[in-house]
C-alpha cells in the first residue's frame, strides 16, 4: 500500500543521487512510497514497474541494480522471499504512528537509520522529509555535510536551515490554525444553511396561505425548495400564482407540490374566443343595395355554394 513520504532538498545534491541515471532516480524517489513506515519494501522488480514506473519502457531491473550499486537501497531475502531497505530512511521520514509491515535483519538497522531515531541522534540533514526541528535556547547548526560523501565535506551553495519546521506531520502549529480555519467555515456554512432554510420555510408559508387547495404541505415545501434552489425567485411565483385561474371545483385543483414541479406559475391564460352575432336576415335576403345595378344574389339563405351571376336585362 503506497504511504505519502517527503522529499528533503538535500537529496537533490546526494552525490550518490545524483550519480545514478534520472529514471533511477524517479525509481528511487518512488520506492519510499512503497516502504513501510521502518524503510523496508518488498523486493518485486514487475510489481515496481507496474506501481511506478507503468508509462515507460525499461528495464526496472537494471535501475535497481544502479540503486544498489551507490548504495541507495540494498536487497536482502527472509525464507523465501526477497526485500529491500532504503538508506537512513528512518531518520528523515518520521510519521507519528509507525507501523512495521516487513521484517528488518538486525544488521541493517544502522543502515535505515533505525537507532539514530530511535535515539534522537540525526542532527544532521539528508535526503527524506524535514529534519528534527532544535530547541528553541539551541543555536543554529553549522551547514549540514553530505551524508554520502565519506570525507564528510559540506555541501556548497546551501544555507542553514535553523529556521525550517519541525519533520514530517509534525506542524502541529499550523496544523492547528488550519483546522480552526476549517472550523470556522463549517460553523459559517451551517450557519448560511439554516438561515436559507428558515427563508425557505418562511417563503413557502406565505405560498401555501395563498394557494386555493391547502393540501400536502410536506410535499409543497420540499417541491417549493427544489424550485428554489433551481434559482427561481419567489417574487416570479407569488406573482404567476397571483394571475393564474384556477378551477371553481377544488377537484380540479392540482396539489401544491405539482403545480410548482409543473412551473404552472409560468401558465398563460388563454384569449377568451367570443362567438360573433348572426348575420342579420336582411343580409341573407337576396338582393343587395349595392348590388341593384345589374347583379343578382341567388344563394341559398345559409350561403352554402353561394354564386353570383350576372343579371341580363
Amino acid at each position: 500500500m503506497a504511504r505519502i513520504r517527503s522529499v528533503h532538498p538535500w537529496l537533490w545534491t546526494d552525490e550518490a543521487f545524483v550519480s545514478v541515471s534520472p529514471l533511477a532516480r524517479l525509481l528511487s524517489i518512488g520506492i519510499l512510497n512503497e516502504c513501510d513506515d521502518q524503510g523496508a519494501f518488498e523486493w518485486k522488480p514487475v510489481t515496481l514497474r507496474m506501481r511506478l514506473l507503468a508509462a515507460d519502457n525499461v528495464d526496472v531491473h537494471a535501475l535497481l541494480d544502479e540503486l544498489k550499486n551507490v548504495d541507495l537501497i540494498r536487497c536482502y531475502t527472509i525464507g523465501p522471499r526477497a526485500y529491500g531497505v532504503c538508506r537512513d530512511f528512518q531518520k528523515w521520514q518520521r510519521p507519528k504512528k509507525p507501523n512495521a509491515l516487513h521484517p528488518i535483519p538486525d544488521d541493517l538497522l544502522d543502515y535505515v537509520g533505525a537507532r539514530d531515531a530511535g535515539d534522537g541522534s540525526a542532527d544532521e540533514e539528508g535526503p527524506g522529509s524535514s529534519p528534527p526541528v532544535p530547541p528553541s535556547s539551541a543555536p543554529v547548526p553549522p551547514a549540514p555535510r553530505n551524508p554520502s560523501s565519506s570525507g564528510g565535506e559540506a555541501v556548497g551553495n546551501q544555507s542553514p536551515t535553523g529556521g525550517e519546521n519541525a519533520p514530517q506531520r509534525e506542524e502541529e502549529g499550523g496544523k492547528r490554525e488550519e483546522k480552526e480555519e476549517g472550523e470556522k467555515d463549517s460553523r459559517a456554512v451551517r450557519s448560511g444553511g439554516r438561515s436559507r432554510a428558515a427563508q425557505a420555510d418562511a417563503e413557502f408559508a406565505e405560498f401555501y396561505a395563498a394557494y386555493p387547495h391547502k393540501v400536502a404541505p410536506d410535499a409543497g415545501l420540499k417541491a417549493w425548495q427544489q424550485v428554489r434552489t433551481a434559482g427561481t425567485p419567489a417574487a416570479e411565483i407569488m406573482a404567476g400564482l397571483a394571475v393564474h385561474k384556477f378551477s371553481d371545483d377544488p377537484k380540479y385543483i392540482p396539489h401544491p407540490a405539482t403545480w410548482l414541479r409543473q412551473g404552472r406559475w409560468k401558465d398563460r391564460p388563454a384569449l377568451r374566443v367570443v362567438p360573433s352575432a348572426p348575420r342579420p336576415a336582411a343580409a341573407r335576403a337576396g338582393k343587395l343595395d349595392w348590388m341593384t345595378g345589374g347583379y343578382d344574389n341567388t344563394a341559398d339563405d345559409d350561403f352554402n355554394g353561394t354564386t353570383l351571376e350576372a343579371n341580363a336585362q
